[in-house]
Parts: structure tokens; C-alpha cells; sequence
């Protein structure tokens, strides 16, 4: 299986795909992605080419844009992704929002669909999507020093299996399956949490939508695979259409993706079979870079606009937490950096000289300024050594937060418990300086840092909890092999917080190189400043 990025219009969509022979357009539940779809995926695969991509606003690929979010408007972003692939007609699988955009690429594009394949169907009484409207999908709470914002989360997900909806608590609505493993309830939390300003939107699309009046005017063969263990299968019998392109197919759990599978290669008969995708040349504004051992992402903004700045984002932070800080800015070229495979222990130098090489390449001819924060200074650093003659300016947010403890706990709790450990870190890292020690106590300033700053990362943070400890290695090796570059005229600090009294920073004022912001929400964009030339 691989991922790729596809420019549909103005949106940028994350897609997986894997193997070869007719196409299957797998559609994905809200409020997570594709991932979700992987193992359905892995079995497919050996008989079509599968297609699953990041619905709009969930997992990685870009929000709709301006207007209501519809499940009309998302079938038509698909059937774009479609063209962009070059398929003409595929099978379509469902899972419950992803039914409903099934269902209507099938009512809008009926030539183009040869079934569909549902997997829980959302229908709903007047009563029920008006209360799911108003409270199914809360906004996130606001981050607090607790961390009980990150909890909150982890229940809100989990809850989901246990009661349907999740928001309520009656006999009744006891849902049927079983709670999933942790590893699996982190993932979705931590989708929710790195999407948490738009994963609503998704939700309501599918209450707004008139599901049992689509399934009136779908004219293709549906097939229901109705697993008990779903809730969203005991939904169907709400259904009034006695439309004869429908079909059931009870089954158990643990029989389904096989009944699913049968049913897909009878459908897909008479399909022309399609060549595996090719990863590249799809998107101007997202790409994965890739090197023995490593892989960044790269997310372009305003391409052409300007001289360009590579910007490295506080890990385990990612780009999308510093979005809001720079996507106001349109003067100039942004490239923001995703770290998404940290090396292992021990390929430390390989992985730097690759990330190196990689970006130097992806740059291209032009000059360009670098900006970084916390220990992502340190990678800044060696790119400014490695790519000296293509570097005019950097910016340092934030050098002396470089890392935590090495050695991280990042097993993940039954409870949540890990999520409190990441908040922990992320606290300590902004808050105090790191060289504090109990035998040096004058060195301890009591530095205050601004909460919503730090909820914004945290929220991004949560989906690479596990990869902290390669991070911490990572910001070792490089701070050590670094070439100190405190002498050069081109290389200015950004220092944000203040001390216990309030105060900036002292001992720094005089440095014509270190600038001193204060507690800021949005040092990246209070830095864009220093980069004019």
C-alpha cells in the first residue's frame, strides 16, 4: 500500500492506493480517514486497484473551501479524483458517511458506477439528525493547564463504541460491538484531534442528507452488508424505498470483508482493468519525499509568490499547527516541513545527510530562508551547513527548547493516561528552560509561555506521541554535529516568554542577532518580519 496527494480544483486530497485490475473507490466513515479502510484494502488489493482517499476536512487532505459542506459537493470532488486518475467506472465501497458520498456519485454519475458495496448506511428520524446536529459533533474543548482538553478527547472517541450516539447514555442505545484495542482508539483520537476544526462540518453533511430519498433514485445494484456488529446496519430497516436495485447480505463480523470481496469481483465483471497509479505528478501543493530510511512531506503555499521560506515546525507539532501562524502571509512562497519517518537509532547521520540532499533538491535553483523552532533549530542548522550557498537567512525560534527526556514512556494507556504525559512534556519543554538543574537553581527563570499556543500544538502532537523518542535522538545527534553558526550576520534568534515576573528574558537585549516577542500565539508569523531582506 502507498500514499500519494491529488489536486482535485482548489483541494488537495490524500489518497491511498494498492494493486492493480478494476477500479474499487473506497470511501471512508467520518471523523477519521482512509486508514481506517487499510485492511479492506490489503484484501482487495489482490484483485483490484484500490483507491481510498482522505475524505475533505478528515485525515490529511485540505478542507472544502468556502460554502456548506454537502455530501453533494463531496461526491462531485470525487468523481474529479476520478478524472484526475484517469477512470472512467469503478466499484464503490461505502462506510457510513462514505455510503452516503457513494450513493450520490451513483445518482450523479450512474454511467460510472457499476455497484456499490455499504457498509452501515446513516438513516435517520427527523428527531435523530436534528439532535445530532445540535450535539453529536461538539467543538473540541478550549486547551487548559490541566490537559484535561486531551482526556476529554480520548473519551469522546472511545464512547463511540460504547453508546450510539456516544452523547448519550441509556440502556437503549447500548451499542453492539466491542471496544476496540487502544492502538486503535489513539489513532482515531489523535485524527480527531489534528482535524478538530473541521471534523464537524463532515458529520453534519451526512445528518443534513436525505439518505433514504437517495436510496430512491440510486440506479445501480446497492448491496447492504449488514454486520450485527455495526449499529449503523440495524439502521436500514428505517429504510422506505422498495427500490429493486437493493440488496442485503447479513453476515458476522468476521466473515464480512470476505462476503464484501465476492460481491466486489462480481460487480466489477466486464470493468477494464487499470495499471498500478503512479505517485508523482499529481499535486503542486503536496508531495512525500522519500530516502533510504526517511520521508518528509512537503506543503506548498502561495507557489511563485515570492522569495521562499523553509519552515520546520516545533515536533512533535506539525504543519497544520503552524498554518494559522503563516497562511496569512502572501508575499511570499511557504514551504512547510511534515517529519513523517524518523530515523532508527544508530541512522541518525544517514538520515540527515538524506534529508538534506532531499530538500536542497526539492527547493530547486532559487535561494531561500529557513525558519525553525524548538529542536527542529537544530535541523536548521545543518541544512545552513550542508546548503550554505542556498540559505540567505534563518530564524531560530526558540533555540534553547531543543527536546525532553530521551526516554519518553510512549506506551499508550487504556485510559488515556499517555495523552497527560505528552501534554506534560510539551508544558516543560516551553515553560522552563532545559539546562535547569537542581545544582544550579539560579538558573531557573519560571518562564511563561501563552496556553493557546501550546493547546494548538498539543492538538497536532497527539498523532506523533510515538516517534518522540527517535525525535529526541534525532535533536542529539544533530545538536552535537551541528556547525555553530552564532557569528554569522544572517542568522537572527526569536526568544517568545517571559520570566516569573513578567519581564523578557535579561542578558539578551544587547544581541543585535536575538529578538525578544514576548508571549506570543503566533511567533512564526510575528517572524515572517525578520526574513525581509
Amino acid at each position: 500500500m502507498d500514499g500519494t496527494f491529488v489536486d482535485v480544483g482548489d483541494v488537495t486530497l490524500c489518497v491511498r492506493y494498492a494493486g492493480a485490475g478494476p477500479a474499487l473507490l473506497l470511501i471512508h466513515q467520518a471523523p477519521v480517514s482512509a486508514r481506517t479502510l487499510e485492511g479492506r484494502i490489503d484484501l482487495l488489493s489482490k484483485d483490484f486497484l484500490c483507491i481510498a482517499p482522505d475524505l475533505p476536512g478528515l485525515g490529511e487532505s485540505d478542507e472544502l473551501g468556502e460554502g456548506q459542506v454537502t455530501v453533494e459537493r463531496m461526491a462531485q470532488l470525487l468523481l474529479g479524483l476520478l478524472d484526475r486518475l484517469g477512470i472512467g467506472k469503478a466499484v464503490l465501497y461505502g462506510q457510513h458517511t462514505g455510503a452516503l458520498v457513494a450513493t450520490q456519485i451513483a445518482i450523479d454519475a450512474p454511467d460510472r458506477v457499476a455497484a456499490i458495496l455499504v457498509g452501515g448506511y446513516p438513516i435517520y428520524t427527523p428527531e435523530e439528525s436534528s439532535q445530532r446536529v445540535t450535539s453529536y459533533a461538539p467543538p473540541l474543548p478550549a486547551p487548559g493547564w490541566d490537559g484535561n482538553h486531551l482526556t476529554w478527547l480520548w473519551y469522546r472517541y472511545r464512547e463511540q463504541f460504547i453508546y450510539w450516539p456516544w452523547n448519550s447514555k441509556e440502556p437503549r442505545i447500548r451499542a453492539t460491538c466491542a471496544i476496540p484495542s487502544k492502538e486503535f482508539l489513539h489513532a482515531g483520537a489523535a485524527e480527531i484531534a489534528s482535524r478538530h476544526a473541521s471534523y464537524a462540518a463532515v458529520y453534519h453533511a451526512a445528518f443534513d442528507y436525505d439518505a433514504d430519498g437517495a436510496l430512491s433514485r440510486v440506479r445501480v445494484p446497492v448491496h447492504f452488508i449488514l454486520d450485527m456488529a455495526d449499529s449503523l446496519s440495524l439502521k436500514i430497516e428505517l429504510a422506505a424505498s422498495s427500490n429493486p436495485a437493493l440488496r442485503r447480505w447479513p453476515g458476522r463480523s468476521q466473515d464480512i470483508e470476505e462476503i464484501e470481496r465476492k460481491i466486489a469481483i462480481e460487480a466489477a465483471v466486464g470493468l477494464p482493468k487499470v495499471s498500478p497509479i503512479e505517485t508523482s505528478g499529481f499535486s503542486k501543493r503536496r508531495n512525500i519525499l522519500r530516502w533510504g530510511g526517511g520521508a518528509i512531506g512537503l506543503w506548498r503555499l502561495n507557489a511563485g509568490a515570492g522569495r521562499p521560506c523553509l519552515i520546520l515546525p516545533p515536533f512533535p507539532a506539525g504543519p497544520r499547527a503552524v498554518l494559522p501562524e503563516v497562511e496569512a502571509v502572501t508575499d511570499r512562497e511557504i514551504v512547510l516541513v511534515d517529519l513523517r519517518e524518523l530515523p532508527k537509532p544508530g541512522r541518525e547521520l544517514s538520515w540527515c545527510e538524506g534529508f538534506s540532499d532531499v530538500l536542497g533538491e526539492a527547493m530547486g535553483e532559487a535561494s531561500f530562508d529557513v525558519m525553525a523552532s524548538g529542536g527542529a533549530t537544530a535541523l536548521a542548522e545543518i541544512l545552513g551547513e550542508k546548503l550554505a550557498d542556498r540559505i540567505g537567512r534563518i530564524v531560530l525560534v526558540d533555540q534553547d527548547d531543543r527536546g525532553g527526556d530521551s526516554d519518553f514512556d510512549t506506551t499508550l494507556c487504556d485510559a488515556g493516561g499517555h495523552l497527560l504525559r505528552l501534554w506534560n512534556r510539551l508544558q516543560l519543554e516551553r515553560l522552563r528552560p532545559p539546562t535547569a538543574t537542581p545544582e544550579n537553581p539560579a538558573s531557573v527563570r519560571g518562564r511563561y509561555e501563552s496556553l493557546a499556543l501550546l493547546g494548538r500544538y498539543s492538538w497536532d502532537a497527539v498523532q506523533r506521541i510515538e516517534d518522540i523518542p527517535a525525535w529526541d535522538r534525532l535533536v542529539a545527534f544533530a545538536s552535537a554535529a551541528e556547525e555553530r553558526m552564532s557569528s554569522s550576520p544572517d542568522v537572527l534568534t526569536v526568544v517568545t516568554g517571559v520570566d516569573n515576573r513578567g519581564n523578557l528574558p535579561d542578558g539578551r537585549h544587547a544581541d543585535a542577532r536575538v529578538r525578544l516577542f514576548g508571549v506570543s500565539d503566533a511567533p512564526f508569523g510575528e517572524a515572517m518580519a525578520l526574513l525581509a531582506r
